[in-house]
Formats: structure tokens, C-alpha cells, sequence
């Protein structure tokens, strides 16, 4: 990927998304799923890492209403711990994480409770190469990014014969993002499952990219979770995807949910 000088406006937009602090780096969050509701309704996952550069913790819990794919009021439920301003340096990012993860749930627990997340995921599918539940160190980052894929064959038990999530990515001219990224090709994605002899489902087909997401430059599907329902299959993707910042990509990720009868 082409390095890029920021602009003012990149740089904003950046810090505005994702908290980070000047100095940041490049860095790749791990993923934790929470699980559902007992019902399906709604679908629940964490994220966490340390920023390379200024070395602060965060940890992110979001909350989704399964068949509308949208936030829950709420949500997500964000921590963060800068071990410099925290006159904390000395001490070791596995600690810092455990901490800004435990501040992360207890704000998050209010939301949780009334959602009655408890229900554990059935993780039906997954692509080892996206080392979704692992923290990449910069050097990682590339061979993850490389790697990244968006097909994924799901449980036939659940879905039928032939059962395949599709992914593919479009591409968004997007004023923000013209400073620092390539040609200004920010992406998007379609998300669809294709299943054999029915209709194929549309769960995700970007319009616009949220600010909330950044510039990203590139997906992939990590791992898709479900839970059978009485009026459905509740699922839940999480996609992981690039975008570029200070001193190279960072990986961040996003749920897609559904419910599919």
C-alpha cells in the first residue's frame, strides 16, 4: 500500500473515529464475541488492542439488533488507557489490556443485562488466516492484510446445501479520505449469502462509509456466528478491515447481522 501524507482533514478523521493519539502507529485489534440473546435479537462483540507508537489500550463492546443490523442505543461502550498521561508506562500491556477491557464491560454491562446477552455464539465458520482473535504487531499486519479473503461456505445443517457468504468491495470517492488514501479509492462492501436452489440474501450493501469506520482500503470475513431462533437463524459476521494510518494500515472490525429464514 502507497504511503500517504496526511492532510488536516485526514488526520481529524482519524482521531475523531478512533480516539488515537498523534504518535499512533500501526496496529491490529483482536475480536471477542459476546454472544446473543436468548431470542436472536440482538448479537453482541468486543474489540480490543494496544496502539503501536503511543502504546494506549482501548477496548470497544458493540451491541447490534440482529435483523435491522443497527447499533443498539448505547453502543458501542468505548475505554481507553494512555500509560503516559496515566503515569502508568511501566507497566505491561497485558495488564493495561486486561484493565481497559474490564472498564470497557462494566460501562458496556448496563446495556448487556437489558439485551440479555448470555447465550454463547456458535461460531459455524471461520478463516484461520484472519488471526481475528490474535492483537497484530505491525510486522503481522501485511501478511494478514494479503491475505484477507471474503468467501466463506457456512453450516449446511443451519442453511442448507451450498451455503456461501460472498464479499466484495466497492469502491467510494470520499472527500474525507482524498489526502491518504491511493487514487481515493476508499472501500465498501456487499455482503451476500448464496444458498443453493433460494433466493440469495443481502446483508450488507454500503452506500456511503460511516465516519465512524475511517478510510478503509481493504476486507475481509473473519468468522460468521449463529443462533437457531423460532423465527429464524440469527447470524453474525465479523469482517475485519484495513485502513491507513500514520505509519501503515491498522485493522479494525465490523459485525453484518441477519436473521435468515
Amino acid at each position: 500500500m502507497t504511503r500517504h501524507r496526511l492532510g488536516l482533514a485526514g488526520i481529524a478523521v482519524l482521531l475523531a473515529a478512533f480516539g488515537a493519539a498523534p504518535a499512533q502507529a500501526s496496529d491490529g485489534a483482536a475480536a471477542n464475541v459476546l454472544g446473543f440473546s436468548p431470542d436472536g435479537r440482538y448479537f453482541a462483540f468486543e474489540q480490543y488492542g494496544i496502539r503501536d507508537g503511543s502504546g494506549e489500550a482501548y477496548a470497544i463492546i458493540t451491541a447490534i439488533e440482529v435483523a435491522t443490523d443497527r447499533p443498539v442505543t448505547g453502543s458501542p461502550a468505548t475505554a481507553a488507557i494512555n500509560p503516559e498521561t496515566a503515569k502508568r508506562a511501566e507497566e505491561s500491556k497485558e495488564k493495561l489490556l486486561d484493565e481497559v477491557r474490564a472498564k470497557a464491560a462494566a460501562q458496556a454491562k448496563p446495556m448487556l443485562d437489558k439485551l440479555k446477552i448470555s447465550v454463547p455464539a456458535q461460531r459455524i465458520a471461520a478463516l484461520p488466516e484472519s488471526r481475528s482473535s490474535d492483537l497484530l504487531a505491525a510486522n503481522d499486519m501485511r501478511g494478514v492484510l494479503d491475505e484477507a479473503n471474503g468467501v466463506l461456505p457456512l453450516n449446511e445443517e443451519l442453511f442448507g446445501p451450498v451455503s456461501i457468504l460472498n464479499l466484495r468491495e466497492a469502491d467510494f470517492a470520499v472527500p474525507r479520505c482524498k489526502d491518504f488514501v491511493a487514487n481515493n479509492k476508499t472501500k465498501g462492501i456487499n455482503l451476500v449469502l448464496q444458498r443453493k436452489g433460494r433466493p440469495p440474501v443481502n446483508l450488507a450493501n454500503d452506500r456511503a462509509i460511516p465516519n465512524s469506520r475511517g478510510c478503509p482500503t481493504r476486507y475481509g470475513i473473519a468468522e460468521a456466528h449463529a443462533l437457531k431462533a423460532k423465527d429464524g437463524v440469527a447470524l453474525a459476521v465479523l469482517i475485519q478491515y484495513f485502513y491507513q494510518a500514520f505509519e501503515g494500515p491498522d485493522r479494525r472490525f465490523i459485525a453484518v447481522t441477519g436473521k435468515i429464514k
